[in-house]
């Protein structure tokens, strides 16, 4: 019988493998993107190899488990890739857990009699592991309570823990300036002017009432503040569709109205009747692009040219030499805002990359050190 490792693990690599072996009741269209992805593999005789082998083991297994693998696996192709990478990976971690338990807790949880069950007893085990690393007093104190307060002051003390890693971890990357007594920015006044108009004018228009009530929370604290800040504006890259966009002239910030030049301070005909449309983003990006501009910090990018510097970089050095030709002749054919900036977003999820998208103004390598998952593209 197949062990819980091995079935959660076969569970990842199933995306790949069962599209290229398993053609039941798919479409002509998933039949020829399978296709075009054994095309690709076939320069790839080793990755390959390994997904055959898998791909035989999963229809050596009893029916009920492959029909438990493809309901999964039918539920995660559901699911945004950046959601499907983040549970590909949780399930990684939670078959190293399984695996590592005792038989007898690991029986209570594989003969769990339904998921919520099954979910209180990966909790309570959890609980007690984390409980057994803790100092005595702790584990004295929290021995008086009900399990109800217990699950509820254990909950508190690993989140309090959490956090102070994480500021370890931020902290860490400023050992220099900490150690010659340099003053650190705990508020938006302490960055300089460009920081300061860039949230003015082009991040504070987007952020939720919930974002804007987390930075005033940060506010007085390093390096709690500038990691808020960097969290919330990652959360926001001008480039992509957002549900709060500039939708009037009015509102554009001083420099995009520079180079979307009027004729003696009238309006176009074109702009006039997009105003406080949802087509005005388009209408706007469309403008620049006949005039051959860009517009500053990657809003609305309608092609390549009108990226950063560094996000062309990254599309050329990283991105494009991964596509498959049907992949460039899509990118060719993305020729406006938003189809060109929600193509790249696509790509780069389909080949495990995270597009380094301006979200801040100044130095890349000073905000990805508040970043705890580093991005910057070296």
């Amino acid at each position: 019988m197949i062990s819980s490792k091995q079935f959660l693990i076969l569970a990842l690599w199933l995306c790949t493998a069962l599209p290229a072996f398993a053609q039941t009741g798919s479409t002509a269209d998933e039949r020829e993107d399978n296709r075009r992805k054994l095309e690709r593999l076939k320069d790839q005789p080793e990755e390959l190899a390994r997904i055959r082998k898998k791909a035989l083991f999963f229809l050596s297994l009893p029916e009920d488990q492959r029909a438990r693998l493809v309901e999964l696996d039918q539920k995660l192709q559901k699911e945004p890739m950046s959601s499907r990478k983040r549970l590909e990976r949780a399930m990684g971690r939670y078959a190293a857990w399984l695996e590592n338990l005792d038989p007898d807790q690991r029986r209570l949880i594989t003969d769990a009699k339904d998921t919520k069950t099954r979910l209180e007893i990966i909790k309570k085990i959890r609980a007690e592991q984390w409980l057994k690393t803790q100092p005595s007093g702790v584990q004295q104190e929290l021995a008086k309570l009900h399990d109800g307060k217990r699950a509820e002051k254990i909950r508190g003390l690993q989140n309090q823990e959490r956090k102070k890693k994480n500021l370890w971890i931020i902290s860490s990357r400023f050992w220099d300036e900490l150690s010659k007594g340099r003053s650190m920015p705990a508020r938006l006044s302490d960055f300089d002017g460009e920081v300061t108009s860039f949230f003015n004018e082009y991040l504070s228009p987007r952020l939720s009432p919930k974002e804007k009530a987390l930075l005033k929370e940060a506010e007085g604290s390093w390096p709690q503040f500038p990691m808020t800040l960097v969290a919330v504006a990652d959360r926001h890259p001008l480039a992509l569709p957002a549900e709060k966009m500039f939708r009037r002239w009015d509102e554009l910030p001083a420099e995009v109205k520079k180079r979307i030049p009027t004729k003696k301070g009238n309006l176009s005909k074109t702009i006039k009747l997009a105003d406080g449309t949802p087509k005005f983003p388009h209408v706007i990006s469309e403008l620049a692009r006949r005039r051959k501009v860009s517009l500053p910090h990657d809003l609305w990018p309608y092609g390549y040219e009108a990226l950063s510097p560094p996000m062309r970089k990254f599309v050329k050095d990283k991105l494009t030499p991964l596509l498959a030709a049907d992949e460039k002749l899509a990118m060719t054919q993305a020729t406006s805002w938003p189809d060109y900036p929600v193509t790249l977003q696509k790509f780069a999820e389909n080949h495990d990359l995270e597009i380094p998208w301006h979200t801040l103004p100044g130095n890349p390598e000073i905000w990805d050190k508040y970043r705890l998952k580093q991005r910057l593209i070296k």
